[in-house]
């Protein structure tokens, strides 16, 4: 990877001549001269993406206590909401 060299008065880092950089740049305007080493699925972000895409959900013995209190809560409020309902409808005459 790349090796930094700070820079005490302008806090700046240069690489090291031997460094490899692995960097993308946004330029709008002006001059510039680079060595280009890999571009597009060879380069270090797209194999970074491609590492980012393969991702597996993990086995959580917490999430799974969550997930049954939120089960529990849902079932407790439907029943909540069922008998509003049903006092409202008879409140109106409805029922």
């Amino acid at each position: 990877m790349t090796s930094y060299r700070n820079s005490a008065r302008t806090s700046k880092t240069t690489p090291s001549p031997s460094s490899t950089r692995t960097v993308g740049q946004i330029v709008a305007s002006g001059l510039a001269l680079a060595r280009v080493t890999a571009v597009g699925a060879e380069s270090y972000a797209a194999r970074l993406t491609a590492q980012a895409k393969v991702f597996t959900k993990t086995h959580s013995d917490l999430q799974d206590g969550i997930n049954r209190i939120l089960l529990a809560l849902r079932e407790v409020l439907k029943r909540i909401k069922g008998t509003e309902v049903e006092k409202l409808l008879k409140a109106t005459g409805a029922l």
